[in-house]
């Protein structure tokens, strides 16, 4: 049975440790077309039939081919006279029959859930079984970014989207979503085997896809820089935080140009200049603004360093290479295209993006490039339009120049998640999910008669007092108002009655309201996670000091005794000191008066003997003296009076002094050592 969806399960179940290139996933496809194979003989050609009438996919010759020798040594076929033949007539694999089963109960799964959401929404008018593959094709989820253009989707992409959005949002087990995960990568793993069409054997014995992408450096449009700066959807930041960590793990240096950052600024500086409840202002930035509250300044202030916030973020930022003419395009023919194919309002993003597609070539040094590691530089945008009109626009150019270019100038984001995911297949496993929610979400579009109707009579809520202008412009710049009434009204519909916009109204707000829980519920486990590691961190320190208890307590007693010795010892040689220094001084105090006792004495001899100092005492008594008498008498008065006055001022004064310096030096040598 050709069930292309089974072929992409039956992919990624065999993409496991030791695959080095997807072309490597197509060797247990090519066991199982061999079961059952009739003659000896096996034709790549025949064998690609074969495959296609089971699977539903087309393999290319060359693929087949480059497996053979592969199957020779692993025992499967033999090589005689340049043909090869089955080893065995009756080829079997039990590994490949459990693949096999792995895949087609993913894709039962995936069949039951999707006819369950179909059945429940009432959109019989779908088949579960086409819904995938549709999706798959418009999804830019593909290498080569799908088959189907991107531009005016009709309302049959609305409801494959829907349905995939219901079966994701509807299934509790999560089970939905991994499987359409592994689905989702089965079809990238495909799209890069497809891309190997133009490479001969030789070119796949070395295609080395897992190789790493140190000499490329992505640049990123602004739409993901915002994405990956937390405006908008929360499912489009995480995508965007596993993009730029898949790169990481490559190798991959990650920038934008500064005409980006450029740009990012003047949408800031718009919309903070339409940042009141009567001007016409939309989009992610005007919802996340009014969201926190910001007026104009803080948005203003919050656009001033976006610039450093980028480069916060990993980014490095480069100016575009010089324009030369060796290294030009029709630059007018690009933006003609562009314009014509994406309808941009706005010239300056349309300039910006022709900027950074001919920066790209020029990067490039014009010249075409067979694999993603090697070609130096990317321009990656979460828009499949611009990548879809790049790719056509560049590939006319090299077709002219008589070349083949194979990586394209411009990739989306999710496709360059799935090149980047080949890699790493088995350190990143689960890494899309996010991408995948975000895609799924990202595709909820109502049509514009129908978002008209619904602001129509949002102003009518307002002006009847319904609801305050406060309100209605945080509702009306809301960024569920697309999913709600993608989700809530049938995808033909242009018109809303009262009830169906008051229905709307209040689901718009109850996300919102789900939206804001979310924001405080991540700020409140941000401050648990830091209480739990403040928590953790103390409880560390508490084992740790109960686990070497016993030794510390004895290292601590240690350390208490010795202390203690220390201290003793310090307090006797105090009283040492002071005594030694007691002594010393006592010493000296009783020198220094024998000394000055003696000095008088002497001075006083001398004065008898060559002054007579006695004369006004005879004189005013009238006693004779004799000269005897008056030498005793007056040595005497003079060495008791000269010693009594001498000592007295030496013992109150000097001597003190002398002590108290001494004492006072010697416990200064003496303080420090302790």
């Amino acid at each position: 049975m050709r069930n292309v969806v089974l072929a992409y399960a039956f992919l990624k179940a065999a993409y496991t440790e030791g695959i080095r290139n997807p072309v490597d996933a197509i060797t247990p496809m090519i066991k199982r077309a061999l079961m059952g194979w009739k003659g000896s003989e096996v034709d790549a050609t025949v064998l690609q039939k074969r495959i296609s009438d089971t699977f539903g996919i087309v393999i290319p010759i060359n693929v087949i081919r480059y497996t053979f020798p592969r199957l020779v040594r692993e025992g499967v076929l033999r090589l005689e006279n340049y043909i090869y033949q089955l080893a065995s007539e009756k080829f079997e694999d039990d590994d490949v029959r459990r693949l096999e089963q792995v895949s087609r109960e993913k894709y039962n799964r995936l069949s039951g859930q999707l006819r369950h959401v179909l059945l429940t929404h009432n959109m019989e008018e779908l088949d579960h079984r086409t819904i995938l593959e549709e999706w798959l094709d418009t999804s830019a989820l593909s290498f080569l970014g799908g088959d189907a253009p991107a531009f005016g989707a009709d309302n049959n992409d609305r409801n494959v989207n829907k349905a995939v959005y219901f079966a994701i949002r509807d299934d509790k087990s999560g089970r939905f979503l991994d499987d359409l995960t592994d689905i989702a990568w089965g079809d990238c793993i495909y799209r890069a085997i497809k891309s190997a069409t133009e490479y001969d054997a030789a070119d796949l014995e070395n295609l080395d896809v897992q190789s790493k992408m140190s000499e490329v450096v992505a640049y990123f449009d602004t739409r993901f820089v915002i994405r990956a700066l937390g405006i908008g959807m929360p499912q489009f930041t995480k995508a965007a935080t596993e993009l730029m960590g898949l790169a990481a793990s490559t190798g991959c240096k990650l920038a934008v140009f500064q005409h980006t950052i450029e740009e990012l600024k003047a949408i800031v500086s718009i919309v903070a200049s339409r940042m009141s409840y009567t001007s016409d202002v939309s989009g992610d930035f005007a919802a996340w603004a009014v969201e926190r509250g910001f007026d104009e300044g803080d948005l203003l202030d919050w656009g001033a360093d976006v610039e450093n916030a980028v480069s916060k973020l990993g980014f490095r930022v480069e100016h575009a290479p010089p324009i030369v003419k060796a290294l030009s395009v029709d630059e007018r023919t690009l933006d003609d295209q562009l314009k014509m194919d994406l309808q941009q309002t706005s010239d300056k993003a349309r300039v910006a993006d022709v900027n950074s597609l001919t920066a790209i070539y020029r990067l490039r040094d014009g010249q075409p490039h067979k694999y993603l590691e090697g070609c130096k530089a990317i321009f990656i945008t979460p828009n499949k339009g611009l990548a879809d009109s790049s790719v056509r626009f560049f590939q006319k150019h090299f077709r002219e120049e008589g070349q083949a270019n194979h990586v394209q100038i411009c990739m989306t984001d999710v496709v360059f998640s799935s090149r980047l995911w080949t890699k790493i297949p088995t350190m990143a496993v689960s890494v899309p999910r996010d991408s995948i929610v975000a895609h799924s979400i990202g595709n909820l579009r109502p049509t514009e008669k129908l978002k008209e109707s619904f602001l129509r009579k949002l102003k009518e809520f307002s002006a009847e007092g319904t609801i305050d202008v406060r309100h209605e412009v945080r509702v009306r710049l809301s960024r569920f108002v697309e999913m709600a009434l993608a989700t809530e009204f049938d995808t033909g519909q242009t018109e809303l009655s009262t009830q169906q916009a008051l229905h709307a109204l209040k689901e718009i707000i109850r996300l919102q309201k789900q939206a804001e829980l979310n924001i405080r519920s991540q700020a409140a486990e941000s401050e648990r996670a830091n209480i739990r590691a403040q928590i953790k961190e103390q409880t560390a320190v508490v084992e740790f000091l109960e686990q070497g208890g016993v030794d510390l307590k004895s290292q601590l007693d240690e350390v208490y005794q010795e202390s203690t010795r220390r201290k003793t010892r310090i307090e006797e040689l105090e009283r040492f000191e002071r005594s030694a220094a007691s002594v010393i001084g006592w010493c000296v105090r009783w020198v220094w008066r024998i000394l000055v006792m003696l000095l008088v004495a002497l001075i006083g001899l001398v004065l008898l003997k060559h002054f007579d100092i006695l004369a006004p005492l005879t004189t005013y008594f009238e006693v004779p003296v004799t000269d005897g008498v008056k030498d005793g008498i007056s040595n005497f008065v003079l060495a008791v009076c000269t010693i009594l006055g001498v000592l007295g001022w030496s013992l109150g004064n000097t001597g003190q002094r002398v002590e108290g310096a001494i004492v006072n030096k010697a416990l200064k040598i003496i303080m420090p050592l302790r």
